[in-house]
């Protein structure tokens, strides 16, 4: 199997199609509403979560089995119905289209495979086995998870919002490359495990403030 190539993609207004209405479709939905993404769920039977995104109108549904023109104006595929049958069917009718399929516990019929996932605020970290064990996966996502304190996501929007101070003041891009290396300095994470959010944030504003005059 040749190397997958990782990506984090922009969702926002696309037509994502969900096959399958149980308990894997369900938490699938789960990870994809924050993604603005349009959600097409078909299945004829769903679960009472997908029931109550379906009046609040989070999700639209189509009740009933698959049809092959289901894909039509879809960007995305997810099959989570426990039937290799359908993934195959799915998987063959999408990529007739060029649409990208992930079959859930089935990585013969994916086209990509979705990775465990540990997130603090803006901060993603994705872990992925490329389908051989995603079960090693989840146990990374736990350890890490014990490693990556929430503060992190909180300093990194602070960074973000430095960042953006330093485009207004530095306009040659090398300039705001070596600013931003002065904030980003050796030592910062040691500095987070070991001191308080405000103590690290007024070190670097004292920092920026020394380069910005």
């Amino acid at each position: 199997m040749k190397d997958l190539y990782p990506v984090f993609l922009h969702l926002n207004k696309k037509k994502v199609l969900i096959v399958g209405g149980g308990s894997i479709a369900t938490q699938k939905i789960r990870s994809l509403l924050q993604t603005g993404c349009e959600i097409i769920v078909v299945s004829p039977h769903i679960t009472q979560e997908i029931q109550t995104w379906l009046q609040e109108k989070n999700v639209n549904l189509r009740m009933r089995e698959f049809l092959p023109t289901d894909v039509n104006d879809i960007d995305l595929v997810f099959t989570a119905t426990n039937d290799s049958r359908i993934n195959v069917l799915v998987k063959m009718i999408a990529n007739e289209k060029n649409i990208l399929v992930n079959a859930v516990d089935d990585p013969p019929h994916c086209d990509f495979f979705v990775p465990s996932i540990v997130r603090r605020g803006s901060l993603v970290v994705a872990i992925s086995t490329q389908g051989e064990c995603p079960g090693f996966a989840k146990l990374l996502r736990k350890k890490l998870e014990t490693m990556i304190p929430s503060s992190y996501g909180d300093f990194l929007a602070f960074l973000g919002r430095l960042r953006k101070k330093v485009k207004t003041h530095c306009k040659e891009f090398q300039e705001r490359q070596s600013v931003m290396k002065d904030i980003l300095y050796d030592g910062i994470l040691e500095d987070l495990e070991n001191k308080t959010l405000n103590e690290v944030q007024d070190k670097v504003e004292n920092c920026i403030s020394t380069r910005l005059r």
